[in-house]
């Protein structure tokens, strides 16, 4: 990612986690704090925070209203998805407490971190992934290079899955 040069769209996220992570740093709770307010363990607070797992609509909406926003605020806020200046984005995850993305979304290509070389990525146009099995194909092709980690791969479902507009609790038959 070249810092500071166009915009991206992350994915098809929407500015749910930005606004968790505002919302509990605006009322100075920490992740268990805001975790016991919502109700949830403090390692699963974590994970939605971190993007790490995915909540659905009615859970996002709920963890907002938990946490103070208006209902329809909560809403309009999951409705938005995040486009923010490259710059931005690094600025805002790049030292953020769970460290650079290991993958993210840049002028239409996954990019893929390589944490044993720095300054070395590796990327396709997200228009090669259209379908589950491009999701799974990719996934074999990218496990056999000596230094994708399992959270590139986790990293790679989670935005994938957003890519298609699935959703990746739902049961497939």
């Amino acid at each position: 990612m070249a810092g500071g040069e166009g915009a991206i769209q992350i994915g098809d996220m929407s500015s749910f986690t930005r606004e968790l992570r505002s919302i509990r740093q605006r009322f100075n709770l920490t992740p268990a704090q805001a975790a016991k307010q919502i109700g949830i363990r403090e390692q699963q607070y974590l994970d939605v925070e971190g993007e790490v797992v995915s909540s659905p609509y009615a859970e996002q909406v709920g963890f907002l209203v938990s946490l103070g926003t208006d209902l329809t605020r909560a809403r309009e806020i999951i409705n938005t998805p995040v486009v923010m200046k490259v710059s931005d984005f690094e600025k805002e995850f790049g030292d953020s407490m769970y460290g650079k993305p290991f993958v993210t979304i840049d002028d239409g290509e996954f990019v893929f971190d390589d944490r044993e070389v720095p300054g070395h990525s590796y990327g396709f146009a997200t228009g090669r992934v259209q379908s589950l099995l491009d999701v799974m194909g990719w996934i074999a092709h990218l496990s056999e290079k000596c230094w994708i980690q399992k959270e590139h791969l986790t990293a790679f479902s989670r935005l994938a899955m957003r890519h298609l507009k699935l959703d990746p609790h739902a049961r497939r038959e």
